[in-house]
């Protein structure tokens, strides 16, 4: 057989992995609330925490961003960081009234900024003030620090003007008070067990409150839980999960015809990510390609693979669709409702792929 160079552009594990990393860290805030929080699902961001309080004392949004890496470490200077802190402005600034705290996750390792200039990392140095390990001098001295460091970030691609104009308020000596606000409630998590991991500690989890009484019933019932969060994720509108709930999901006997399509289809999910992440070629070995985005070949949307969905069940074709969209180069270009349907569409459409 011939060499084929392989484009690492069509490189899908990071999609199919991130969106088990996204049900496996649910199921895991799940598990852990308490009967006076709930958990409200990409509203806020990926994961919001709600702790209600006494009367006349607003409410605690933590909102939780969820954030898979598999190769690359993050620093403030990095686009994830940046954005993480311009959309916390922006919710600030959408909801006054509400007690907001941000906690960035991520399985990336930390790094440091090359234009950082004093001791540790800028987020290290943010750390340090958000946990409360500084006198008010060298409080003071850090909180410039990152004052200044911020002052010569620019906006990364995927945050607006308007947006990012927060943020550059915040660098503004006379808004110190708010910097010190917003590095007080936003939390960076570096070095989180990716979802295999995660997997393995719900289910031990399951076994230590005694919601299960053994592995075998352990691992169905991480199956449901998980089942139960995937099909919360596709309903439209507001999705919340509560102790009362995971309390009744975890007492139900049986599967409906309609979960048991689901769970094949998270199954087989499950499977490819797996399989994807045990291929024996690194992703950092694949840099020849056919063209890049700087090539005069490149036109934009003309690397895309266009992808025809097919599938008797509604709810399983937004499913899928949601997650193909997560790669920047897929696009679904139609959809099939059965196989006479997808001959059809595949005539119409001409897809590079059919699912």
């Amino acid at each position: 057989m011939t060499t084929y160079i392989s484009d690492p552009l069509r490189d899908a594990s990071d999609v199919f992995a991130g969106f088990l990393y996204q049900i496996d860290r649910t199921v895991q805030r799940w598990l852990d609330i308490r009967d006076d929080e709930l958990l409200d699902l990409e509203r806020g961001e990926d994961l919001d925490v709600i702790q209600f309080s006494v009367e006349d004392v607003p409410e605690t949004r933590t909102l939780e961003q969820i954030k898979r890496r598999s190769t690359t470490s993050v620093s403030m200077k990095s686009t994830d960081a940046l954005a993480a802190i311009a959309h916390f402005c922006e919710h600030r600034k959408k909801n006054p009234s509400s007690r907001l705290r941000f906690r960035f996750i991520t399985t990336a390792t930390l790094a440091k900024e090359q234009a950082w200039k004093h001791p540790g990392t800028a987020i290290s140095t943010w750390q340090t003030i958000q946990r409360e390990q500084l006198n008010d001098e060298e409080q003071k001295d850090a909180l410039r620090w990152i004052r200044e460091f911020l002052s010569i970030c620019s906006a990364p691609d995927s945050v607006k003007q308007e947006i990012w104009a927060l943020v550059e308020d915040l660098t503004k000596e006379e808004n110190s008070g708010a910097l010190l606000e917003v590095v007080q409630s936003f939390e960076w998590g570096f070095g989180s067990a990716d979802y295999l991991e995660i997997e393995s500690g719900i289910k031990q989890a399951l076994l230590q409150t005694g919601l299960a009484e053994n592995e075998e019933i352990a691992e169905a019932l991480f199956e449901r839980l998980s089942l139960f969060v995937f099909k919360r994720l596709s309903e439209p509108g507001i999705k919340r999960l509560t102790s009362t709930e995971l309390r009744r999901t975890a007492c139900q006997p049986t599967f409906t015809g309609r979960d048991l399509a689901f769970l094949q289809f998270t199954r087989d999910l499950r499977e490819a990510a797996r399989r994807i992440e045990q291929l024996p070629v690194a992703k950092s070995e694949c840099i020849n390609r056919r063209y890049t985005r700087d090539s005069l070949d490149y036109r934009e949307g003309s690397m895309a693979v266009r992808i025809l969905i097919a599938d008797d069940d509604p709810t399983i074709r937004i499913l899928l669709r949601r997650l193909l969209e997560r790669h920047s180069d897929w696009r679904v270009c139609g959809e099939a409702v059965n196989g006479v349907d997808a001959v059809e569409k595949v005539e119409v459409f001409t897809p590079d792929l059919a699912i």
